[in-house]
């Protein structure tokens, strides 16, 4: 009896330890070229069309085809023909992303200007797919 039960603990301790989550398993990576720092923008409600600067470091201008920045695309108004939902969205539910014009790239800046049909929510910046969060845009109110 004894040893049915020193071999169940065994293997029960065999278990856990194989289950282990530090087995190096799939973590997010990022894309080789990627930034080495991005700074997150102050966007304090500037208005569509406005001209601004993400800051960081080891970004290449050879690669300014391939960087994207990514905002919630604006849900449509009541003026406009929309079926309206039955109850109000988030403001990141909105399913569309719209991308920011960049007009310049150096080693330490990405100049961009924020879209004319933008709507409130996280902007990411986007590199071969890998995205991070670089700042919360809320539509300026006039």
């Amino acid at each position: 009896m004894k040893k049915l039960i020193l071999l169940f603990l065994a293997t029960a301790t065999f278990s856990v330890v194989s289950c282990s989550s530090d087995d190096g398993g799939s973590k997010d990576i990022k894309p080789e070229g990627y930034p080495e720092t991005l700074n997150q923008v102050a966007f304090n409600a500037q208005a569509p069309g406005t001209r601004m600067v993400l800051t960081g470091k080891g970004f290449d201008e050879a690669k300014s085809s391939e960087y994207k920045i990514t905002f919630v695309k604006a849900l449509p108004t009541k003026s406009s023909n929309a079926v309206i939902a039955p109850r109000a969205p988030k403001p990141e539910e909105s399913n569309e992303n719209v991308e920011a014009y960049i007009f310049k790239v150096t080693p330490t800046e990405v100049h961009f200007e924020v879209p004319k049909e933008v709507g409130n929510g996280t902007v990411y910046f986007e590199y071969k797919k890998y995205k991070t969060p670089i700042g919360n845009y809320q539509k300026k109110v006039k």
